[in-house]
């Protein structure tokens, strides 16, 4: 006989299921801009739009793709799989640098609801379908709007708007959805790159590593944004997806104008009144900013401003020729692989912090604290860890391995033990950190080798339109 709660929960789906999603998934990732999260909280208040807060969702191909590999029944694999993400159903867990947990105008707000209920919904609704990654996707949201978006819409909207954010996963969202329309940021490299890797890479890096963990992936950096930049293009030309950009400058001057122009692009009514940045249906001011760089978006939009003023480089003008489809010349393409062979401004700053003595004690202090200190062990289902693009996965999971084995030997007051593992420590990452000094310059390398490479894929993919 059933339950009570299942009797809620049927009618439920009765009420709030009758009308799906519509598969036409629109897909928002980085690209080479910056503000995503920021747009991302101006289009929730569309009608016809419905999405997760911030991106909790970031990872789900990959945990799919890792859950698959356990033998699990339907109710663990979508229960793991929660436990994976748990903002989907709570943000105030593990809500990254979005500052989930802190919604609403005084920032005590959150989305939170028990994790069971939330299986419950999911399962009901999977009842009579195949388990797959789409219909998994297509339920988290079902499982979303029924018990946080039914509070602020009129009526169901029709279309879901999913914050990939990161584009090596677009494959698979393309199989899954092959209708999908993709939004994407672009932003001048030359006023860019070097804020990229400060703001964003190595902003989500300390934020969740040691400090010593930190110094490793701090000086691989430079070559990052390339990497991503060159990847983002490859993956787009190879799986024929044209995106749908949102110039970054031409944001800054106008919002709404800008906002608007891209939901009539993807078939959308442009949003009536003011823009308001929510997550949730809830007030959103992305204290993020203030978290990490100690500054308000109002300054942000200042300072941006004030830099739109500053004379394009010849890799802006081929960035700007990729989004334009326009033909790359001769002349400019020339002008640019000149420009690139230069070091720039942030890889000759990063130089000349980490040879500085300060810098130099500092590594050192980090070092002795292996010996007077308990080891940080990190949350290793938090997707960052095991899939972002960006992380030394391989060394964070031996660094870890070594932590857990001292831990383990302190529990059990084996001192031989733990003193082995604390040298082991120190031996490796002395030897990791001189090694990424030496191969500092390579990064630097790569970073120039990346950037041709860009440049030429450009130049095939313009010269086909």
């Amino acid at each position: 006989m059933n339950s009570y709660f299942d009797i809620i929960i049927n009618l439920s789906i009765i009420n709030y299921m009758t009308k799906d999603f519509d598969d036409e998934l629109i897909a928002f990732v980085v690209g080479n801009g910056a503000g995503s999260k920021y747009i991302q909280s101006l289009l929730d208040g569309h009608p016809e739009i419905y999405m997760l807060p911030g991106y909790p969702l970031m990872y789900f191909y990959p945990h799919y793709k890792e859950t698959s590999k356990i033998a699990l029944d339907r109710k663990d694999f979508v229960s793991m799989i929660l436990d994976r993400m748990p903002a989907i159903y709570d943000t105030t867990l593990m809500p990254g640098s979005e500052t989930l947990n802190k919604l609403g105008k005084d920032g005590i707000q959150y989305l939170k609801v028990e994790k069971k209920v939330v299986l419950k919904y999911i399962m009901l609704y999977l009842n009579k379908k195949k388990f797959n990654s789409k219909n998994l996707l297509l339920a988290i949201h079902e499982a979303h709007f029924k018990f946080f978006g039914t509070k602020y819409y009129l009526k169901k909207p029709s279309k879901i708007f999913y914050h990939i954010h990161d584009h090596f996963h677009l494959k698979d969202l393309k199989n899954d959805f092959p209708r999908l329309k993709l939004i994407s940021m672009a932003r001048r490299p030359g006023l860019n790159i070097a804020r990229r890797i400060r703001s964003s890479i190595l902003e989500a890096d300390s934020d969740k590593l040691d400090n010593l963990d930190f110094t490793v992936v701090k000086l691989q950096s430079s070559s990052k944004t390339a990497y991503y930049h060159y990847e983002f293009v490859k993956i787009c030309s190879k799986l024929k997806i044209v995106p749908f950009f949102i110039k970054y400058d031409e944001f800054i001057k106008n919002e709404s104008l800008v906002i608007n122009s891209t939901l009539i692009k993807i078939g959308l009514l442009p949003i009536i009144g003011p823009l308001v940045p929510t997550f949730g249906g809830l007030l959103h001011k992305l204290r993020f900013y203030e978290k990490h760089r100690g500054t308000s978006l109002r300054k942000i939009r200042l300072k941006a401003l004030q830099e739109l003023n500053r004379p394009e480089t010849n890799l802006d003008k081929i960035y700007n020729y990729h989004i334009l489809r326009k033909k790359l010349n001769n002349s400019l393409i020339f002008n640019a692989l000149i420009e690139i062979l230069m070091p720039t401004s942030y890889e000759i700053d990063l130089l000349m912090n980490i040879l500085s003595p300060k810098y130099i004690l500092n590594i050192f202090n980090d070092l002795s604290k292996i010996i007077r200190e308990k080891p940080i062990i990190y949350n290793m289902d938090h997707g960052y860890y095991i899939f972002k693009w960006s992380t030394p996965i391989t060394i964070i999971k031996i660094n870890t391995l070594l932590k857990q084995k001292q831990i383990q030997h302190q529990f059990s007051n084996n001192y031989l033990g733990d003193l082995f593992f604390k040298v082991l420590r120190l031996l490796n990452y002395f030897l990791l950190i001189l090694g990424s000094y030496f191969l500092y310059p390579l990064h630097i390398f790569m970073r120039i080798i990346l950037q041709i490479k860009i440049i030429y894929k450009i130049k095939m993919i313009n010269r086909k339109n």
